[in-house]
This record gives structure tokens, sequence and C-alpha cells, in this order.
């Protein structure tokens, strides 16, 4: 999984060259409309899996994250509706609702906000919304989008460590979601790992008891039981095929 996914130029936040620009809440995500996952935050896990499936996935060597799956098909995200662009599940990733700003790490291991500069009807000078800078300092609203994505910064790395820490105990798996539809159709979603509930039972009593001790039992069966809404997923997926097929039908005639 990409980290920046639906973000596609990158540049920093800054008075000299933003003083003047405002910024809107999203309304239209047609700018996610292209993924069928994002990365999930450890304190996600509970919202999250009362909707999606949330599933590990690998980024290198040993290392892993949490990641939301939001549809079934490469590049679709059935949580976004394909005419009006709205979000039709009842919970919204954090990942989805920090764009289109994020945090950037210089070389000089210093944080800054950055935003992407293709979300021009989100930021930029000739935009109702509300104003980035006056007198060249960070508003109220600005100062708040820095402590939600500082926050955010933190809570991933929290996110990765904890998954790191369920692959080093030996209980992650590799899965594949094979997606059968009732015309036949066949979706196989390959790259995901969940939690073996075999390797689980089979940890000593104390690790359980520390899993238990730090909340990590609850985030683990959350993750376990939120792996039953692949069934949603394929609900969607075939009614937006019907869709589709109904939208086809009406152009030919």
């Amino acid at each position: 999984m990409k980290q920046l996914l639906f973000y596609k130029d990158v540049a920093a936040l800054s008075p000299e060259h933003q003083g003047h620009w405002k910024a809107r809440v999203p309304q239209d995500f047609r700018f996610a409309a292209g993924t069928n996952s994002v990365p999930l935050l450890l304190p996600e896990i509970a919202d999250a899996a009362r909707e999606y499936p949330v599933a590990f996935v690998k980024t290198g060597e040993n290392n892993f994250l949490l990641a939301c799956l939001l549809g079934l098909r490469e590049d679709e995200n059935l949580c976004v509706d394909s005419e009006t662009g709205r979000w039709t599940g009842r919970y919204l990733p954090a990942f989805i609702r920090r764009y289109p700003f994020l945090i950037s790490e210089t070389p000089a291991k210093e944080y800054i906000v950055c935003f992407d500069q293709a979300a021009t009807s989100l930021v930029g000078p000739n935009i109702e919304g509300e104003a980035l800078f006056a007198d060249g300092q960070p508003t109220a609203y600005t100062k708040q989008i820095m402590g939600f994505l500082d926050t955010f910064r933190v809570q991933a790395e929290d996110s990765a460590r904890w998954a790191r820490q369920m692959h080093d105990l030996g209980l992650l798996e590799a899965v594949s979601a094979d997606a059968r539809m009732t015309n036949g159709e066949r979706y196989v979603l390959n790259g995901i790992y969940m939690v073996s509930e075999k390797k689980l039972h089979a940890l000593p009593a104390m690790e359980i008891q520390s899993l238990f001790a730090r909340g990590d039992l609850a985030r683990i069966h959350a993750h376990l039981l939120s792996l039953g809404h692949f069934s949603r997923l394929i609900e969607q997926l075939a009614e937006r095929s019907r869709k589709d097929q109904d939208v086809a039908k009406s152009e030919l005639h």
C-alpha cells in the first residue's frame, strides 16, 4: 500500500506562498474513489471494525500496518458514491479526514505541514472557506489542523509498532480474500494478513494476560470480528455492478 495514495502534488504550506489561501472540509470524496484500502490508526480499530474489514498489510521486511478495506476491486472505493462523491459509510477513517493536508519530515528532522496542490477544490486562493493565515500567522483553523496532523503522526507510529508486535509474536498469517459474485465474477484480494486464532490460543498464559492488560486482546478480537464485513463489501459491489449495468442499458436507448 502506497503511503500517500491519492495525494498527487505535495508541497509545503507557508504564509509566504499561501498567505491569502483558504480551505474547506471535503464534502465530495471522489479524490479517494480510486483506493480500495487506507491505513488505519490504532485508536480507530473499534469504530472501523463495526463497519469495515480491518486487516494487516506488509510494508517492508517484517513491517506491517493496519488497513481499513474499502473495496474488492483494485482502484475502487465502494464507500464513495460514484455519482455524487458523498461518503456512504458511517465512519470516515482519519487518513481520509486529514486530506488535503499531511505532515512531512524534513532532512533536518523537523516536521512541516504540507498539502496536496491537486486539491484545488479544497484549498486555494479563490474558494469559500476558512482562512489559513492572518498577518502571516496560522489561524485558529490552521492550528487545529496542525494539532490533528501531529496526533495522526504519533498514532500512526504507534499503530506501526503495534502491527510489528503482532508479527513478532508470530500471530500474523497471509490470507487471500476470495469474493464470488452471484453472476459468476470473482475477485481475490492478496497481500493481506490477519491474526491467526490458532496461534493466538497457543500463546503462553502470561503473554495472553499481558495482551489483555494492554487492551491488545480487545483490539485483536475487533480485528477478527471485522473480517465478517467482507460480505458487506460483496453486497456493495453487487449493487454497484447492477447500477452500472442499468446506466449502460439506458445509454443504449
